[in-house]
């Protein structure tokens, strides 16, 4: 079995609108008895009156594609290494790029890289290119995201969200974030690079990145944290 690379390449009815992403994960769904099971994504959304609501995206065949026990990645159980282009979990991951979300970003090892994710969602049409869902196939509505208000770990209007330090951000989340676009493991000394593409680092203003490079400076602070493991000099997240 492989990790599926969901970067190369909606189901239900909730009000469309401004939401926050809760949780993610890859599990199994038959929409209630209407399909055979599948693998799908599944999101936790909560919209800006505290309503919540659980939102389920096919990905395609369990002969393909197996969620992990964690549900944070695909396997690839079959011959398909790839999800198809035309299933409402691509179409969905496509939409989200195209409104602002670096592919950098999506980590293919933990589909948790949403959750924080705020943003404008509506439903739109799913092209029908002759492939069976085992469905209604007349027409497939899929709920996307149109707008991103702010990315995982940044606060609504893309500043910096309450952290930890009590300075408006989490410094912790910054540096996972960056080991994680590093692949999930990156020497201590090697981090900088990574660490200025994360979007909510580039949100700080100059007294937050000031407060932010002292701590990269400091060795106690780096090895008490539960976020990563530090050996050798190797950062590595768990």
């Amino acid at each position: 079995m492989s990790v599926v690379d969901f970067t190369k390449f909606a189901t239900g009815s909730i009000p469309e609108g401004e939401v926050t992403v809760t949780g993610a994960k890859f599990t199994t769904f038959d929409w209630n008895g209407k399909s055979t099971a599948r693998p799908v994504m599944c999101l936790e959304l909560r919209n800006n009156d505290g309503d919540e609501y659980t939102q389920y995206w096919g990905i395609g065949s369990l002969e393909d594609f197996k969620p992990s026990s964690d549900g944070k990645y695909l396997d690839s159980v079959g011959s398909k290494q790839q999800v198809h282009a035309n299933s409402s979990f691509s179409y969905f991951i496509r939409k989200l790029m195209e409104v602002g979300f670096n592919q950098s970003s999506l980590n293919v090892n933990d589909i948790g890289c949403l959750v924080g994710l705020t943003g404008r969602m509506t439903m739109d049409t799913l092209p029908n290119r002759g492939r069976s869902t085992g469905m209604d196939d007349k027409e497939r509505t899929v709920l996307v995201f149109d707008k991103i208000v702010s990315m995982p770990g940044e606060g609504k209007g893309g500043g910096a969200g309450a952290g930890t330090d009590g300075g408006g951000f989490d410094p912790e989340e910054l540096v996972e974030a960056a080991i994680v676009s590093a692949g999930g493991s990156v020497v201590r000394s090697g981090l900088a690079p990574y660490l200025l593409k994360v979007p909510a680092y580039k949100g700080l203003d100059r007294a937050q990145k000031s407060a932010m490079n002292k701590l990269l400076k400091d060795d106690a602070w780096f090895s008490e944290s539960l976020l990563w493991t530090l050996d050798n000099g190797v950062l590595t997240v768990v």
